[in-house]
């Protein structure tokens, strides 16, 4: 990557306040951070993309019907509890009904990933789609057809994850919360790391097609509704599901798709 550019803080501060001691004036962290353009990024993402691989696919400990990148750490909170046991669900309705493989990535090289939470692989162990895990923890008082369209409407409102998925290098950013300073500086504290998360999961997720979907491939919302308010029962019924499938159809624009699920047997499928 020898055609990165590259600008020490170090040396910047040190211009910038040349009879002031250095150590007064930088902290170690400081120190760590470099500077990067926009070209030399995408340059060396672009080297890294034509040798990058899918990490080997490995079995969640607790339900071997999903795939995992890496182990699940314990759960932080109670959001990443719910998470884990939506995706857990999720695997074994995939596995039992459709002999697909769901596999989670949520977490990644020890950080979270934003927009998606992992992907479905068919029976051939091919991607087929890209998955966003949802918690519906709002209960509503009464269930209401026209409040659960404005519901379902929400979630295929996917404009913030487009931003982060429009280009490789928006992508890099969103990854690793890269962010420039007031003068639009982009400084970065350990690129090679980084660069290299933010390309293996550009690859895993597809995003790196301009011919393809807003989000690479379609992304799938799967929204966990078991204390959402709403019974399996009501949404099951074929005026709720009906009307779904057509929100879902005018909104969903053949790129974003919705599942919802209450446990691993009652779940709904709207293509």
């Amino acid at each position: 990557m020898a055609r990165r550019l590259y600008i020490s803080v170090f040396l910047l501060s040190g211009l910038m306040y040349a009879s002031v001691a250095p150590a007064a004036r930088i902290t170690p962290c400081e120190r760590e951070l470099v500077m990067f353009s926009d070209e030399a990024i995408l340059s060396d993402a672009g080297d890294l993309l034509a040798t990058v691989e899918v990490p080997p696919i490995l079995s969640d400990t607790i339900n071997p019907l999903m795939g995992l990148f890496e182990p699940v750490s314990g759960p932080i909170d109670k959001g990443h509890k719910n998470e884990i046991r939506t995706a857990r669900d999720l695997a074994t309705f995939l596995a039992h009904q459709q002999g697909r493989r769901f596999v989670f990535a949520g977490q990644f090289r020890g950080s979270f990933v934003p927009v998606f939470d992992g992907l479905v692989l068919d029976t051939n162990g091919l991607p087929l789609y890209n998955v966003s895990l949802k918690f519906a923890s709002v209960q509503m008082p009464e269930m209401k057809l026209e409040s659960l369209l404005g519901s379902v409407k929400t979630r295929l409102n996917h404009k913030g994850q487009r931003q982060k998925t429009r280009s490789l290098l928006d992508w890099l950013k969103a990854v690793n919360l890269w962010r420039r300073d007031p003068d639009g500086r982009l400084f970065i504290s350990d690129y090679q790391r980084d660069l290299l998360r933010g390309v293996q999961l550009s690859h895993i997720f597809d995003l790196n097609n301009p011919c393809r979907f807003p989000c690479g491939r379609e992304l799938r919302t799967v929204v966990d509704m078991r204390e959402s308010g709403y019974s399996y029962e009501f949404v099951n019924d074929p005026k709720s599901r009906e009307a779904i499938q057509k929100w879902v159809d005018k909104y969903g624009y053949g790129a974003f798709t919705l599942t919802l699920l209450w446990d691993s047997a009652r779940v709904i499928e709207f293509n």
